[in-house]
């Protein structure tokens, strides 16, 4: 034991060093990847879709005085219903767009005087004053050329405070070529999360198959994770739009999405750790309940959804606190692996999360959103490998305990069930309430086992019962069930009414006479005397009564047999 401990603990660590490894290497390839791809000064591969930005000339009134806009993104205070921003439109055509990001602000804009575009302002949203997170296509014609253009801005939440990020104004499928062509890595990901959850719920699937129930909410809880974290990744971008109509509609389900991602990522944290605690539902009924009261107060008009979303961002961070603190005590107290697999996906989230707030501010050139787009992606696969290999190890101990139990109710001499696997069927058909009567019991005895054991030895004796064995399994291997009860005594239970016992018996007297012509050499004789009890014979016995019969009769052709000789 003290030998075993050392190497055991040698090959653990081991393992952990190859884990660190693989995990380096990953993150280092990414790493590479991405610098490279976005730093490199070899020109691009990739077609150019070039978009004219619209963003010079513009400004805004404020007392009665005019300011100028320098940069875009631009954010600015307005006092009043509404910011106004003003230009001069450069030569349009037919076909071209104005485009520009839009949170959750009314929309107006106007051409010579003339409103050519609302959103949110005539046109009021059906419930509240929600009007989601939308890139604006205002269309062009070649007549809006050299007017004056205004854009009203109207902010329902956070003040008298009104913004916009970019400008563009180009053909309109060039506008929408370049929002696919920003928006790749984040297809990609989608694609990548929408496989690995479909996975998920097949190993779920799998798992309710093979009756693994505890062990399948782990597949489960996982993958209603990703999906739900598809869902609001999808719908928080701008790609959504081209698909959906209704951006109010896209808007309440990214919402929805957000605050009900805690219940799976709770509910699989349960899963994993060793100890459990009530808190776990506590805080997903906190969950449910935020996403109820927060709908019903958006549905009546007390509030939207974005002026409650600090109270969701509270309950998330109290969640998150909680997680980890709970899976650092399960560490702890109970040495949990899986426990320390989530922190490891957590930590690892959290480092890409830092990479991404660090490279918006070293370098805008970087995409800072594909740091944690990639951080994201390897937080779920962590936990996809851990409930894998969680799952993998619950059906090796499955398999394991199946062949145990197999070799507690198998006798090893003639590989029938043995005299514990019978008693449990006959205790079952006891308590069990029973219409049908088509039982029949045959009580098989081997003649000459002792004189064989005796004068031959025990060698000869076993190969006398395995002999016996193969006779039985030929005649009812596939017509009933059979049991070696005693040293020499076997019992078949047949359930089946078209099962024809008295030739399934003479079957067996035909390969007891086939065995005995092929082995002349054998210096005993196989030989077996039965006795059968039906409950069509006998419709008043009891189970155990039945038994008894068939045990009677089957020493009665075994008197009659030694009488005969």
């Amino acid at each position: 034991m003290g030998k075993t401990a050392p190497n055991d603990r040698r090959q653990n660590g081991i393992k952990q060093i190859y884990l660190v490894l693989i995990i380096a290497v990953i993150v280092i390839f990414i790493w590479l990847t991405v610098v490279i791809s976005q730093t490199s000064g070899l020109p691009s591969v990739s077609p150019e879709v070039s978009v004219n930005q619209f963003q010079h000339g513009w400004y805004y009134e404020s007392g009665g005085e005019k300011h100028a806009i320098e940069e875009f993104p631009a954010q600015f205070s307005y006092k009043g219903e509404e910011a106004v921003l003003y230009n001069v439109l450069p030569e349009t055509k037919e076909g071209q767009s104005l485009m520009f990001p839009n949170d959750y602000q009314s929309v107006q804009v106007y051409v010579g005087g003339i409103c050519i575009y609302d959103y949110g302002f005539e046109n009021q949203p059906p419930l509240g004053s929600l009007l989601g997170n939308i890139k604006c296509f205002v269309p062009m014609k070649a007549e809006y050329g050299g007017e004056e253009i205004s854009i009203h801005l109207k902010m329902d939440y956070w003040g008298e405070k009104a913004g916009i990020k970019s400008i563009y104004l180009d053909n309109t499928s060039n506008l929408i070529l370049q929002m696919l062509k920003s928006q790749a890595g984040l297809v990609l990901c989608l694609i990548l999360m929408l496989l690995f959850c479909v996975a998920l719920f097949a190993c779920f699937v799998w798992a309710r198959y093979k009756k693994i129930i505890e062990e399948s909410g782990v597949f489960l809880n996982l993958g209603l994770f990703v999906f739900l974290s598809a869902v609001w990744i999808w719908t928080d971008s701008s790609l959504s739009q081209l698909v959906f109509k209704s951006s109010i509609a896209v808007c309440v389900t990214s919402f929805f999405s957000f605050m009900l991602l805690p219940v799976p990522m709770i509910g699989f944290v349960e899963k994993i750790c060793a100890g459990k605690t009530r808190m776990f539902r506590g805080f997903q009924l906190m969950c449910l309940l935020n996403c109820a009261v927060q709908s019903v107060f958006y549905a009546v008009g007390i509030a939207d959804y974005p002026q409650m979303l600090p109270v969701t961002h509270l309950l998330l961070a109290a969640m998150i606190v909680f997680i980890i603190c709970y899976l650092v005590y399960d560490v702890r107290n109970h040495a949990s692996y899986y426990a320390k697999g989530m922190l490891v996906a957590i930590g690892t989230l959290t480092l890409f999360s830092l990479a991404a707030l660090l490279s918006f501010y070293v370098s805008r050139r970087l995409d800072n959103s594909l740091f944690f787009r990639m951080g994201f992606l390897l937080f779920i696969l962590i936990l996809g490998y851990m409930s894998v290999k969680m799952l993998l190890s619950y059906h090796e101990v499955r398999t394991q305990a199946a062949v145990y139990q197999k070799l507690a109710y198998t006798d090893l001499m003639t590989q029938v069930n043995n005299r514990s696997s019978f008693e449990e069927f006959i205790d079952g058909l006891n308590t069990e309430a029973r219409r049908e009567k088509n039982l029949t019991f045959i009580m098989l005895d081997l003649n000459g086992l002792k004189q064989t054991n005796d004068k031959y030895g025990h060698k000869a004796g076993d190969r006398l019962l395995q002999s016996a064995a193969g006779c039985i399994k030929a005649a009812f291997e596939e017509a009933g069930t059979i049991y070696r009860i005693g040293g020499d005594e076997f019992f078949v239970a047949v359930t089946r009414e078209d099962v024809n016992v008295a030739e399934r018996l003479s079957y067996m007297d035909e390969k007891i006479a086939e065995y005995n012509r092929r082995h002349p050499e054998d210096s005993f004789c196989l030989s077996i005397a039965r006795g059968t009890a039906s409950e069509k014979e006998y419709p008043d016995c009891s189970i155990d009564g039945l038994w008894k019969k068939a045990d009677e009769n089957m020493y009665r052709e075994k008197a009659a047999c030694h009488s005969s000789r």
